[in-house]
């Protein structure tokens, strides 16, 4: 997929590579993913973008290069929710951008890797749905994003909605794992003689 173009690979169907080589998404290209894929190799390139929603499988090494996105969530379909899985090892060193819009089953972004999860780059909780609606914690809950054999690495940075206050931990609730936990925000009472205070919220 080159620089202006976008490729939508539909549900219910099954895009496979044949012969050698691999599949890349270039610089400025998108790939809006509901169909499963089989690749070589499916390599995401600097400056590009790969939305997946509802329930793809990758089949084969995934791996997005620095400046890329790759969206679980709404990003293709436009519609709630993606369990997305790959058949194979992931890399990332770009921008992982997992949708949050509730705490139940189905309603957060689900990644799956059948091997080796190598992390990088920038992880973005978003909580912004194509029909422009927010979600905000409630209550404390502790949610499995990625789900792994094996981890190896974490991300340089992680970026919650403004106003949230979350945190993220690796190998838990068990090896191979990627939770983050998302509390009410809640800004502390400012004393009378003080003249600044911090906020556990985002934002």
């Amino acid at each position: 997929v080159k620089s202006g173009g976008k490729l939508e690979l539909f549900q219910g169907g099954t895009f496979t590579q044949s012969g050698g080589g691999a599949t890349h998404i270039l610089s400025g290209g998108i790939l809006a993913l509901e169909a499963n894929l089989a690749m070589n190799l499916f390599d995401v390139q600097s400056g590009a973008t790969v939305e997946a929603g509802f329930s793809p499988t990758l089949t084969g090494p995934f791996t997005t290069n620095a400046n890329t996105v790759f969206w679980v969530g709404e990003g293709a379909a436009q519609t709630n929710f993606a369990i997305v899985t790959t058949s194979g090892n992931y890399t990332n060193a770009g921008t992982f951008k997992a949708d949050v819009f509730g705490t139940s089953s189905g309603s957060y972004c689900n990644y799956t890797v059948s091997g080796t999860a190598t992390l990088g780059g920038t992880l973005v909780i978003n909580n912004l749905s194509t029909s422009f609606t927010t979600y905000t914690p409630s209550s404390t809950s502790t949610l499995t994003i990625i789900s792994a054999t094996a981890l190896s690495g974490t991300f340089s940075s992680v970026q919650f909605p403004s106003g949230w206050n979350g945190s993220i931990a690796y190998n838990a609730p068990s090896t191979g794992k990627v939770s983050i936990t998302i509390r009410p925000c809640v800004n502390p009472t400012v004393p009378t003689l003080s003249t600044t205070a911090s906020s556990i919220c985002n934002g």
